[in-house]
């Protein structure tokens, strides 16, 4: 499950601008996973910098035998929107080995999103977006 989490009513009361991703591990029950990031929950600033980020589908990669979670969506940066993809541990961390870190911004396009991902059976995955 995906979730984004709100900053504070700006001054005014303004409405809250979504800055942070909450991807969240969920048991079979329902409960959250505390394996996950020990608490079920993880918080990822994409940018770094308070950017707005949207997260609109995750998967699972197996990569060397282990699940990780792959999360596509987009961020907001000055010049437009742009995709971003995520790789995460069964653990809940960012994967160090995928793009240098975990996560990977491209610039493809003004104003672009990834809306889906699927991975394919030879382990790669395929993303989709407009």
């Amino acid at each position: 499950m995906l979730r984004h989490a709100n900053r504070p009513r700006r001054r005014g009361g303004a409405r809250p601008r979504l800055d942070t991703l909450e991807p969240r591990c969920l048991l079979s029950a329902g409960d959250l996973d505390p394996t996950f990031n020990r608490s079920g929950m993880l918080s990822v600033d994409v940018q770094g910098n308070g950017s707005y980020d949207k997260a609109n589908a995750a998967a699972i990669q197996v990569v060397n035998g282990v699940p990780e979670t792959l999360v596509v969506g987009w961020t907001r940066l000055s010049g437009g929107d742009q995709p971003f993809l995520l790789r995460l541990t069964p653990a809940g961390a960012l994967d160090p080995t995928f793009a240098g870190g975990g996560k990977k911004v491209l610039s493809i396009g003004k104003s672009t999103h990834f809306n889906a991902v699927t991975v394919l059976p030879n382990g790669s995955f395929f993303a989709v977006g407009d």
